[in-house]
């Protein structure tokens, strides 16, 4: 099903190009809007219909940024008058209607571009930040999946909780000293400490977790 939302994100995810080819983007846009509003002349006859051809400055703006948005203004612009059938560019300023339209065209594109070169500067920087966020979250799970290692090997008893307390890691002395699975499923570590310790124990593991601080704990 065809989403806009989603066309636009396409539009916007468009890797940057140089100069030239931005300006060759704005003029492609212009050139296949214009060919649209040739076919409806016959519909418009002398009114210049210049806001048909907006699709194309928006759709540059996105896919190339500002300079193609510019370029896709000012040709449209040449292009509508040229199809509107004046024999001057001053003739047809010369009319109310023409310098009307004219201004309009020009603020709405100028603002359009704009709007549309920043929202895909937007949807840049927010793809730029996911990347970096999926590479540092790799680098930390490479990272954990290292340290695991190494504290399964370790000589001393090792466990990791979650902020909850539960037991999600405990390296092979751990496991082997409290009888843990190696899954560690359906296993409490409260089970090991005497039932009269067991609450306070588990109450100072989660306070200290939640306060990432080191403790110290007698239990039974």
């Amino acid at each position: 099903m065809f989403s806009i939302g989603a066309a636009v994100t396409r539009l916007a995810r468009v890797e940057a190009r140089p100069w030239w080819v931005s300006i060759l983007v704005g003029a492609g846009a212009a050139v296949a809007i214009l060919a649209i509003r040739a076919a409806l002349s016959g519909f418009y006859g002398n009114v210049t219909g210049f806001m048909i051809l907006l699709p194309a400055v928006i759709v540059a703006s996105l896919a190339a940024g500002r300079l193609a948005g510019l370029t896709a203004t000012v040709a449209c612009l040449l292009g509508g008058w040229a199809l509107v059938g004046f024999d001057t560019i001053g003739a047809g300023l010369a009319d109310p209607l023409g310098r009307v339209a004219t201004f309009n065209f020009v603020v709405v594109g100028l603002f359009v571009t704009a709007v549309a070169a920043a929202l895909r500067d937007m949807v840049g920087a927010l793809d730029a930040s996911l990347d970096a966020l999926r590479t540092s979250r790799a680098r930390i799970d490479e990272r954990e999946h290292q340290l695991r290692l190494i504290s399964e090997h370790a000589p001393v008893m090792l466990w990791m909780s979650d902020a909850t307390g539960k037991c999600v890691h405990l390296n092979a002395a751990q496991r082997e000293f409290w009888a843990a699975p190696e899954s560690l499923e359906g296993f409490d570590f409260t089970t090991t400490i005497h039932p009269d310790d067991s609450a306070r124990v588990l109450a100072a593991t989660v306070d200290a977790g939640q306060r990432q601080a080191a403790f110290e704990i007698e239990g039974r």
